[in-house]
C-alpha cells in the first residue's frame, strides 16, 4: 500500500465493489489528497469526484482527525450520511459518523464539541451552526464541500460564497477539499479558495440522454 491507506480501509472499499481508482482519484492522491494538500476538483458527474471526498474524511478519521462534509441538499446529506454509517460505523472500523440538517439535530452538540470522527451538514446547517457556535470549526480538521459549482446558482450562490469565505478566515491548518462538477471560467476561484485545482474531463460512466416510455422502451441519442 504505497498510499499509507490502512488495510482495514482498503477492506472495506473492496467489499463496497471498489477494484480501483479512476483519473480524477490518482490525480488527487498524487497531488497530495493524502497528505493534508488543499484541494479544488473540477470534473463532470459520475467522475468519482464524491469517492474523493469519502477516501479523505476516512483517512483522516483513522488517524484520530475529524472531518465536516459538506452538501448543498437535505437528500444528498441523508443519503452521503446513510453511506458512510454502512460502510465504517456498521462495518467493524466502529467510526462515528452523524448528520445534522433542518430534520436532524439529535447529534449537534457532539458536532460542536467534537465528539465525531466525520459529520455530514447542509451548508445552511452548518452556516446557522456557525453564526451561535463558531468554535465548531476549531474541532474539525479536514472540510468537504461538495457541489461546490451551487456558488453560481443566483439564489444560493451567495450564501455559500459567505460560508466558504467563513471557513478560508477560520482554515488555518486545516485541509479543505472542494468538489465540483464542470464549471466555465473559474475567474481565479480556486486560488480564492487557497487550494490546487485538479480539472478532468474524463467521463469513466457514459451518460445519455433519452425518453423513457411507459411500456419500458428507452430512446436515446447514441
Amino acid at each position: 500500500n504505497k498510499h499509507g491507506v490502512p488495510d482495514e480501509i482498503l477492506n472495506v472499499w473492496r467489499e463496497s465493489g471498489v477494484t480501483g481508482t479512476l483519473p480524477i482519484q490518482d490525480r488527487a492522491i498524487q497531488a497530495g489528497l493524502l497528505k493534508g494538500k488543499s484541494l479544488l476538483l473540477v470534473a463532470p458527474t459520475s467522475s468519482g469526484k464524491s469517492f474523493v471526498g469519502e477516501m479523505v474524511a476516512v483517512t483522516h478519521a483513522m488517524q484520530g482527525r475529524k472531518t465536516l462534509y459538506l452538501v448543498p441538499f437535505k437528500a444528498i446529506a441523508e443519503e452521503r450520511n446513510e453511506e458512510l454509517v454502512e460502510r465504517y460505523s456498521h462495518s467493524g472500523l466502529g467510526l462515528i459518523t452523524y448528520i445534522s440538517d433542518k430534520d436532524h439535530r439529535e447529534h449537534d452538540t457532539d458536532l460542536l464539541v467534537g465528539r465525531y470522527d466525520i459529520g455530514v451538514l447542509t451548508y445552511e446547517k452548518l452556516s446557522a451552526l456557525l453564526v451561535s457556535n463558531p468554535g465548531i470549526l476549531d474541532n474539525c480538521d479536514c472540510i468537504v464541500v461538495d457541489e461546490v459549482q451551487m456558488i453560481m446558482d443566483t439564489e444560493r450562490g451567495g450564501a455559500l460564497e459567505l460560508l466558504l469565505t467563513k471557513l478560508r478566515v477560520a482554515a488555518g491548518k486545516k485541509q479543505i477539499l472542494a468538489l465540483s462538477a464542470v464549471l466555465g471560467d473559474l475567474n481565479g476561484f480556486d486560488k480564492w479558495l487557497g487550494t490546487h485545482l485538479i480539472q478532468d474531463t474524463t467521463r469513466p460512466v457514459e451518460l445519455r440522454q433519452g425518453v423513457l416510455s411507459s411500456g419500458g422502451t428507452f430512446e436515446f441519442v447514441e
